[in-house]
């Protein structure tokens, strides 16, 4: 492997492990002088590895050959360090052999925090499978590097016992050691795109060796009603479940994983499905049900362990029409084949219901826009004053409604754009600062949606525009107008930036 920085430009470079010797003030012609010039090259090395790369010295890089990389991204972290190039390994991967990859990082200006790098694997749901962290990238702090200075910063990633197969995605971030906030990353006009970067996919094979039921860390074995570790057929034992059940809000995602095991092989293909019963009216909830793959099927081999993640979503509404109320709901488990099923009660959780308002304050502004396709609506909106000075913070309180129940978890972006369209200011949010996610909201009821957009301190005087609009926030995919003609909304207000007064 690299050493952490690798200098360029210098009396030598290195390529394929070969030292050659450049600009050099002699020449080595006769044979006596090999054994010399060798032990030369070898201590100049030696110096720069063990000593020159790892202290702030003249010596040390401040270019990169770009010429040495086969892409060059240039993905800008908070213009104080920037993603140069990403080596992958070459796939498919079994799933318990380590994932080597290496990063290139280039420093900007100097820093004075400590930032580290976080790079980890998601499966399709988002979940982390893997994850290594970098508190000191290529092994240097931040505030050590010189503007211009660059290093290989290496992560060697082993995904979660029970991993299955399937393909995997690669991101990385960069966040502060003390809050644990991540830097945005910043296009060539100054804009804030994300905050993760994602390198590549990552395709995972079965594991070279399945792990034991006691290599496990499972947080919860014991079931309600089927004891600890369940048998649910004759070949299909439940060793555990993660399901962190606390005080659970209506329209909120509980994230469920289980670890099923089959000592021998299956003598079916198995269907799994979760579900919750709650004693509050509604009765229960739609079953979740998994991928045939990730089920416990006639191709499972004796002895496989293999995690099951289900998102499991508890709706406004349940099956019987009714709204949640709080109570009581419990979590079932099914396993079902040739018209048969075994079920398990896993864990009982309180519910909570969020309050809920059905008219529009009076201090609110009522305004008629056009929908956005599936009816969410906005109908309102609170803003006072309408003139700020340059870094200043704009209070934005939306209203929002829909006419139905809604089955995505939308976030909303409210942005503030100047009279050349250009972007001035954005906050991005899952209404409420998080605690009313579309998924939870009904039909008639107004969701107070609360913004704090922080103007730049060299905004520039005049004319500005607030336009909101709601995404995915798993796509990024932003929801259009039902008629068709854009996907945000121009709240009806001007915006005034004028210079403080002194």
């Amino acid at each position: 492997h690299p050493s952490p920085f690798t200098l360029h430009h210098s009396p030598f470079t290195i390529h394929n492990s070969q030292f050659k010797l450049h600009n050099s003030q002699f020449t080595i012609h006769h044979s006596q002088f090999t054994i010399t010039a060798a032990l030369v090259i070898l201590a100049i090395f030696g110096l720069k590895t063990l000593l020159l790369d790892h202290i702030n010295s003249p010596f040390r890089a401040v270019q990169f050959d770009a010429q040495t990389l086969a892409t060059t991204p240039r993905i800008n972290f908070g213009n104080i360090i920037q993603l140069l190039e990403a080596e992958l390994p070459i796939d498919p991967i079994p799933a318990d052999t380590q994932i080597e990859t290496t990063l290139v990082w280039q420093a900007l200006p100097p820093v004075t925090e400590e930032y580290s790098v976080s790079v980890q694997m998601l499966g399709e749901n988002g979940r982390r499978v893997a994850q290594s962290d970098s508190f000191h990238p290529a092994g240097l702090p931040l505030p050590r590097w010189q503007a211009g200075e660059y290093g290989f910063d290496e992560h060697d990633l082993t995904a979660s016992r029970g991993t299955p197969p399937g393909e995997y995605e690669l991101v990385v971030f960069v966040y502060n050691v003390e809050t644990g906030q991540r830097l945005d990353m910043v296009n060539e006009a100054g804009q804030a795109v994300g905050n993760e970067f994602k390198l590549g996919h990552i395709v995972l094979l079965e594991p070279t060796q399945f792990p034991e039921p006691s290599d496990l860390a499972l947080s919860k074995t014991e079931t309600e009603d089927g004891g600890a570790s369940p048998f649910l057929t004759e070949n299909v034992q439940l060793l555990g479940f993660d399901a962190p059940l606390t005080d659970v809000e209506v329209g909120q995602v509980v994230p469920v994983t289980l670890y099923w095991h089959t000592p021998h092989a299956p003598l079916l293909d198995y269907e799994t499905n979760l579900w919750m019963e709650c004693e509050n009216g509604a009765g229960r909830t739609e079953p979740v049900n998994a991928d045939s793959a990730f089920s416990p099927n006639m191709h499972w081999q004796p002895g496989q362990i293999q995690r099951a993640e289900f998102d499991v979503l508890l709706p406004p509404v349940g099956v019987t029409g009714h709204l949640f109320e709080a109570g009581l709901c419990t979590l079932h488990v099914g396993l079902a084949a040739a018209e048969e099923e075994t079920t398990v009660a896993l864990e009982t959780f309180p519910v909570s219901v969020p309050e809920r308002r059905f008219d529009l304050p009076e201090t609110a502004v009522s305004i008629s826009t056009i929908p956005f396709m599936g009816g969410i609506s906005l109908r309102g909106f609170v803003l006072d004053p309408a003139t700020f000075a340059p870094g200043a913070t704009i209070p934005l309180t939306l209203y929002w409604q829909t006419p139905d129940m809604i089955d995505t978890s939308y976030k909303v972006f409210v942005q503030l754009l100047a009279e050349n369209g250009n972007l001035a200011a954005q906050q991005d949010q899952i209404p409420a600062h998080g605690t009313r996610p579309t998924t939870g909201w009904v039909f008639g009821e107004f969701v107070q949606d609360d913004y704090a957009l922080v103007l730049p301190p060299d905004l520039a005087p005049g004319s500005y525009q607030l336009i909101t609009g709601l995404y995915d926030a798993e796509t990024g995919k932003r929801l259009p107008l039902a008629d068709g003609s854009g996907d945000a909304i121009t709240i009806p207000v001007s915006i005034e930036v004028k210079p403080s007064e002194r």
